[in-house]
């Protein structure tokens, strides 16, 4: 039984944060999934990921946590396509490229950095280049025969698409509005794959 494709149609969405008293600096977005972004793909795992975002509110600007801005601070923040596939290569326990890992892939390098609270971007990414895309594990989709073995493999099997908030050390920490005075920062998404 074939799964319906995405439509070409691009899909909106938009994310309002507002501050929870008297703990606002806990607020934190992980992984936001695109409305409609499950399909599955034959032929189509060359589509190009196209993602318009503007960030607006009067907070100054956004930090991660556990250090995955750089791998010490929490800063800079950033957002990024990630994708899901049930299917991957290997088992899910042992030596990476294990199953597990190559079921979460994230676009690497390209993100849009989080600086301010109020800017506006573009990201892309290609499903058909794994040099543009990393797994659980950080291997990047064509670092080995094997992880490009498991890329390939959740390319085509496609379970879901969305957006991952973090940094550049660590893709899915979650971002916050600072400081914790901030009374609102919305965040909308424009997406399309093609």
């Amino acid at each position: 039984m074939a799964m319906p494709r995405a439509s070409s149609v691009p899909v909106l969405a938009t994310l309002s944060l507002l501050p929870v008293a008297p703990r606002s600096h806990d607020i934190r977005l992980g992984q936001l999934t695109i409305p409609g972004s499950r399909w599955r793909y034959e032929a189509d795992f060359g589509k190009k990921l196209t993602d318009n975002i503007t960030v607006s509110g009067d907070a100054a600007s956004f930090m991660t946590q556990h250090g995955g801005g750089d791998c010490t601070n929490n800063v800079p923040a950033t957002v990024r396509f990630y994708f899901t596939s049930p299917s991957a290569s290997g088992p899910s326990t042992g030596q990476p490229p294990a199953g597990f890992y190559t079921h979460f892939w994230w676009s690497n390098p390209m993100h849009l950095v989080l600086d301010s609270a109020n800017e506006s971007g573009t990201i892309t990414a290609s499903m058909a280049d794994p040099n543009e895309w990393s797994d659980w594990n950080g291997q990047g989709g064509g670092s080995s025969p094997a992880v490009l073995e498991a890329f390939i493999e959740a390319t085509h099997r496609v379970q879901s698409i969305g957006l991952s908030f973090g940094g550049v050390c660590f893709f899915e920490t979650g971002v916050t509005p600072t400081p914790n005075t901030f009374t609102g920062e919305q965040f909308s998404s424009s997406f399309n794959a093609g």
